[in-house]
């Protein structure tokens, strides 16, 4: 016997797949003449207030894209990350859904949309900054590559062979077949850009107190930035969180009172 219009509904609606459960990182910019030293660590008053651990841990990153860009024209970045001490580097594939016109909810339904529900290979998270949230999705592969000592990144034609070899399929099929693999095969480096971690704990979860070394607009030199975050499952928890720390750095006048998108000045800039 056929189904009825309200069973088939019904049966559809179970069948569809859950939309994924975030966490959320909460990263909050600090006036980087106020809290580092001229060596660009922290000062005695971070170090103190944050209880920074003396040791730090270097970070080398950058995005390969078209240029101008593409691939970021369309809500995804690719970046490769190198953390000191670790043999391996670390290809990051990510999409972004800004909330600045919707809800989470909404956000959610329009990434399971295009594939990205609870069950798959991407990290959902909220990424909370000073007045902006965005949902991201990110998977994440390693890859090794001969020749490079210290905190070096590997050459252009090494990046891009890893980045094809790990190529998610979302991302390729993105407007049609083969679409980002054809840009990133001839893909452009941004940067890298020199950064160093240190973490630290305030009457919450941990922190992380990171410094990073861009290029100025004018490319003569560079701008440290100094960016706060920390990690939080339940919303709750992170927003109650968020606005503690939010007013407490506000009442030390360590605060930038506005956004900071690394990752648009790095792809601005190099």
């Amino acid at each position: 016997m056929p189904q009825s219009t309200s069973e088939s509904t019904a049966a559809t609606v179970a069948a569809a797949p859950a939309t994924a459960i975030p966490n959320y990182e909460v990263k909050l910019f600090l006036d980087a003449a106020k809290v580092l030293d001229v060596e660009f660590k922290p000062s005695k008053d971070a170090d103190k207030v944050f209880d920074l651990k003396s040791s730090n841990r270097k970070i080398a990153m950058q995005f390969i894209d078209a240029r101008p860009l593409q691939v970021h024209a369309e809500g995804w970045s690719v970046r490769v990350r190198k953390f000191e001490d670790d043999e391996k580097f670390e290809l990051s594939y990510k999409r972004r859904y800004p909330l600045a016109t919707g809800t989470l909810a909404d956000a959610l339904a329009r990434a399971a949309e295009h594939g990205f529900h609870k069950e798959n290979d991407y990290a959902a998270q909220v990424e909370w900054g000073y007045s902006k949230q965005t949902l991201s999705f990110t998977r994440k592969k390693e890859f090794k590559a001969k020749g490079c000592d210290a905190m070096n990144l590997p050459a252009a034609e090494v990046v891009r062979q890893a980045v094809l070899d790990g190529l998610p399929g979302k991302l390729n099929r993105w407007k049609k077949e083969g679409w980002a693999r054809r840009i990133l095969a001839v893909g452009h480096l941004y940067g890298p850009v020199l950064g160093k971690r240190w973490i630290g704990k305030w009457q919450g979860p941990d922190l992380a107190f990171e410094v990073w070394l861009i290029k100025t607009e004018s490319g003569q030199g560079f701008e440290p930035v100094v960016e706060l975050s920390f990690k939080e499952g339940d919303p709750t928890e992170a927003s109650g969180f968020r606005d503690k720390l939010m007013a407490f750095v506000r009442a030390q006048k360590w605060l930038l009172e506005r956004d900071v998108l690394k990752t648009e000045m790095i792809l601005q800039r190099y």
